[in-house]
């Protein structure tokens, strides 16, 4: 009787079990797709991991269109300062006043201190090691102080892996009032023959003339060989005084003529009531040429003295021409010879041109009788100092004082 009852109990457990394995069985198989391949194997595909699958494929969708709606399109902005006005900020970036303004929504021309413009996209640069300003503006066909200004630089210093913006090659702030049309590349000249004026870099050049670059190692005796004309004629034309050249100094050649050209005068630039022409190192070193005598008036005291130059590449090395005018430059300096920049105007041949002075003798001496015993610097727009070749940021910050900026 009891091996009765035990196998009973063995079948009724047996029975429990199987029915369990298959209810769990059948779960399984609602849950799951059966996919058999060629050879007979499955593959097994859970329906709940594809239907997790798709909905983090939405979620992640969904993430990456919020991150493309949320990243606005990114451009300069310029804060107006005293003294600004739209010709002068458009020819920093390279652009047009219609640009701008366009970009604006702007009627007028009329700007105030403390206005923020928008400007249109442009293009950025990462700096890279043994980068400087001054390389990155040659390679860009544009000026330190462009780029100085467009990214609000404060110094002259800039470091590996800076974000920079970069004024549009067809700009330059060297002719703020000049045509879209200007051409900074050195390299270029007028085609032999030509019968009409090209505008290029800011310089108007007569027919008949090219415009040559100084290198190193030229003199104007191989220069006038090159260009089939004489030294006369390149010294009557660019009005020199001295035959001392200096590298990348802009000289206007007469081609295939022995006659000097008249007429050619460095671009106007646009000025500030009272002030000088923020004219750049390119046209005041030719407009005020070595061996010329100028007026520096200081803007502070309101005095004035005669200087002579000397020469200088970078910027210009001038003396005082008399004891006279040397103790007038010395009494600006409260009298003790100083290097501190001084914003002063520079007059010459009817222009008058803002500049900054440093007061210390140094260096040689050229002039004799004047109670100087060296020379002191001038330097303007984008001039650069002679021992690193960077321009000074207290120096430009004078030239611009100088303008009325």
């Amino acid at each position: 009787m009891k091996k009765i009852v035990a196998g009973i109990i063995v079948m009724v457990v047996t029975v429990i079990f199987i029915g369990q394995a298959l209810s769990n069985q059948q779960l399984n198989t609602n849950d799951q797709e059966i996919l058999s391949n060629k050879d007979g194997t499955t593959i097994e595909h859970s329906a709940d991991s594809k239907s997790d699958q798709q909905s983090q494929e939405m979620v992640n969708d969904e993430d990456a269109d919020e991150i493309e709606e949320d990243t606005p399109e990114i451009k300069p902005v310029y804060k107006v300062k005293t003294g600004d006005y739209l010709g002068l900020i458009a020819a920093y970036y390279g652009i047009s006043v219609n640009q701008l303004m366009k970009e604006n929504e702007m009627s007028k021309e009329s700007i105030y201190p403390g206005d923020e413009l928008q400007i249109p996209q442009m293009e950025e640069h990462i700096v890279r090691a043994n980068d400087t300003l001054y390389s990155i503006a040659k390679n860009r066909g544009t000026t330190i102080e462009a780029l100085r200004v467009v990214n609000q630089l404060e110094e002259e210093e800039i470091r590996y892996g800076d974000k920079l913006w970069l004024p549009k090659k067809s700009g330059s702030f060297k002719d703020p009032n000049g045509s879209s049309d200007n051409n900074s590349d050195k390299n270029s000249t007028v085609s032999r023959g030509s019968t009409r004026p090209v505008k290029q870099g800011g310089w108007s050049i007569p027919a008949g003339v090219e415009l040559y670059y100084v290198k190193a190692g030229d003199t104007i005796g191989a220069i006038a060989r090159k260009f089939g004309t004489t030294s006369n004629a390149i010294k009557e034309t660019n009005r020199m005084k001295k035959d001392l050249l200096q590298p990348d100094q802009a000289l206007f050649v007469p081609v295939n003529s022995s006659k000097s050209v008249h007429g050619i005068e460095a671009p106007q630039v646009k000025t500030v009531s009272g002030y000088g022409e923020m004219m750049h190192w390119e046209y005041a070193n030719w407009h005020f040429p070595s061996g010329a005598v100028a007026t520096v008036k200081d803007i502070i005291t309101g005095k004035s003295f005669k200087a002579y130059r000397i020469g200088g590449g970078n910027h210009t090395d001038c003396e005082p021409l008399t004891k006279e005018d040397t103790a007038i430059m010395k009494s600006i300096y409260g009298g003790r010879w100083s290097w501190q920049e001084r914003p002063v105007l520079v007059q010459y041949d009817g222009r008058v041109i803002a500049a900054s002075m440093g007061g210390m003798p140094h260096a040689f001496d050229t002039v004799s009788d004047n109670n100087f015993n060296g020379m002191f610097d001038l330097h303007f727009l984008d001039s650069r100092r002679h021992k690193d070749n960077r321009e000074d940021p207290d120096h430009q910050a004078m030239v611009r004082k100088a303008a009325g900026y």
